[in-house]
């Protein structure tokens, strides 16, 4: 079947359009008319009835064939206009992932940066508390020998 939809001149589409030749068509609308004629003289209301359903089947033909033709051109449009957009989209995804690859790279260096903050916060800390019990010891050892000594002096002591 495919074989005998080819070289109607359709070739631009994708899908086979399935059409009478032209010669093939203009032949069977000779016998449609005969047949209609042979019914007319027959019967004349019958004829009129006939005459009225093939233009109307004729119509309705034309009618879908003009729908079909106005949809293939209508999506053939759409596709352009979506393989038109692919590039730029392409440009933005590579554009946000190297954004995204940059956030990273920043966030990283961030959190190293912090953690060495906060290892120096935890070692200032550490070193102010040890010279802080330092402070203490010695005061407390300063004061013992403060009080010892008062004590041993003659009318110094409490």
């Amino acid at each position: 079947m495919l074989r005998a939809l080819r070289g109607f001149g359709w070739s631009w589409l994708a899908v086979p359009r399935p059409q009478p030749e032209p010669r093939r068509a203009r032949r069977l609308g000779i016998r449609a008319d005969e047949l209609i004629r042979q019914a007319a003289l027959s019967s004349p209301e019958r004829g009129l009835l006939l005459h009225r359903v093939r233009n109307e089947a004729l119509m309705t033909v034309d009618a879908y064939r003009t729908l079909f033709d106005a949809s293939v051109v209508f999506g053939v449009r759409k596709q352009i206009q979506a393989e038109e957009g692919v590039p730029t989209m392409e440009e933005e995804a590579a554009r946000l992932r190297d954004e995204t690859t940059a956030l990273e790279a920043r966030t990283l260096a961030l959190r190293n940066r912090l953690a060495v903050q906060e290892r120096r916060n935890r070692e200032r800390r550490e070193l102010d508390e040890r010279t802080r019990r330092q402070e203490v010891d010695f005061l407390s050892h300063q004061h013992k020998h403060l009080d010892a000594f008062l004590r041993a002096v003659p009318g110094g002591g409490r």
